[in-house]
């Protein structure tokens, strides 16, 4: 086989001198050198690309999830509201108002679409 086809430079014999061989050892370790790098370079590239669809389509489907599971528990709640009787008379506030906030926060998530977690109840007061 011919040297010359393989490390595009002149054949090493063991006539050669010795900065004839160093030169093609170097010239040999940095085209090794820049081929590995240029395939870490795509796998780079590779990866941001699959990093970037996939959290797309995962955030994208945790949404869907969040607002259906609010809108199902919306629905629930107002389902078991309308089954009771109302035995709760204006005067009578009920003691735990995480129910009512939870509902609140689930009812703004259905009409804005967006994800619960994107925003939070600072203050609840009842208005007569």
């Amino acid at each position: 086989m011919n040297m010359t086809l393989l490390t595009g430079g002149p054949q090493i014999t063991p006539e050669s001198s010795f900065l004839d061989r160093l030169s093609l050892g170097g010239s040999t370790l940095l085209l090794g050198m820049a081929l590995v790098f240029a395939v870490l370079g795509i796998i780079f590239v590779a990866l941001q690309i699959m990093r970037a669809v996939f959290t797309k389509q995962a955030v994208q489907a945790k949404k869907a999830r969040k607002a259906a599971e609010a809108a199902r528990a919306t629905e629930q709640k107002t389902a078991v509201k309308a089954e009771e009787p109302s035995s709760i008379s204006d005067s009578e506030a009920p003691a735990d108002d995480s129910a009512i906030v939870a509902a609140i926060v689930a009812a703004i998530s259905a009409y804005t679409g967006k994800a619960p977690e994107g925003f939070r109840v600072v203050s609840f007061k009842k208005r007569r």
